[in-house]
């Protein structure tokens, strides 16, 4: 959108596609008025409301139950690697960066559903596993996308990768990674996501945010094992 707004202003467009940009923009910019910034203002304010609306939870909500070829939810929504960038660059502050550029970052599961592998706890009937799976709890943001392997290992080896990798390691520094490790890190980015993009739920109680929460982390109807008995318990189906 920032192209034909440039091109509108440069007064390098034919009438016609002039039409459509103010209509993209109400009718309100101006390319003769002479506040430059109140129209720099303007633009921000259009472009602002028209991107935001890709982390409005309705409609991220309905984008990952799509019906996908691979039907991997959180991995298929369109804003996953860049709202971990946006989180990637919240924790680096003023410290260098550590992952080179936004192109040659990769996502990842931490949990990629290993079979019988005891540093992931994650039991039960395949259904949950994958729900789990592809929580937005469960996915990071590295230079390379990690291979399979155990979560000390996998621990070892974060410690030295991008600050996203660098919280995980240190904010689960035990020797397994469970369901509620999962539920736990997806409220944090549901946190972040909600200060960064400016998102409130001042009309829910603590009772109706935990609902909207494991909704939100597509973990609704999953029950944690700190719950108590998850369904599918003892019912490991690999």
């Amino acid at each position: 959108m920032a192209n034909p707004v440039l091109r509108f202003w440069s007064g390098r467009i034919g009438r016609a596609n002039s039409d459509s940009n103010r209509e993209i923009f109400e009718g309100d910019t101006n390319p003769d008025i002479a506040d430059t910034a109140a129209n720099h203002e303007l633009v921000i304010d259009e472009l602002r409301v028209k991107t935001d609306k890709w982390v409005n939870w309705s409609d991220v909500y309905n984008h990952i139950h799509r019906n996908h070829a691979n039907n991997q939810k959180f991995n298929d929504w369109i804003g996953i690697k860049y709202t971990m960038w946006e989180f990637e660059e919240a924790l680096k502050g003023d410290r260098d960066r550590l992952i080179n550029n936004y192109s040659n970052a990769n996502t990842y599961q931490i949990y990629q559903g290993q079979n019988r592998d005891p540093s992931f706890s994650i039991k039960g009937k395949p259904e949950r596993k994958e729900k789990l799976r592809y929580s937005l709890g469960n996915i990071s943001l590295g230079k390379t996308a990690r291979q399979s392997q155990s979560y000390p290992d996998l621990r070892n080896k974060l410690v030295e990768g991008g600050f996203c990798e660098q919280d995980i390691a240190t904010s689960f520094d035990r020797n397994e990674w469970t369901d509620s490790d999962i539920y736990d890190r997806g409220v944090t980015l549901l946190n972040f996501i909600e200060e960064r993009w400016n998102i409130h739920y001042t009309d829910l109680n603590d009772g109706e945010l935990e609902l909207k929460r494991r909704r939100q982390l597509l973990l609704d109807g999953v029950k944690l094992a700190r719950d108590g008995q998850h369904e599918g318990e003892g019912e490991d189906e690999s």
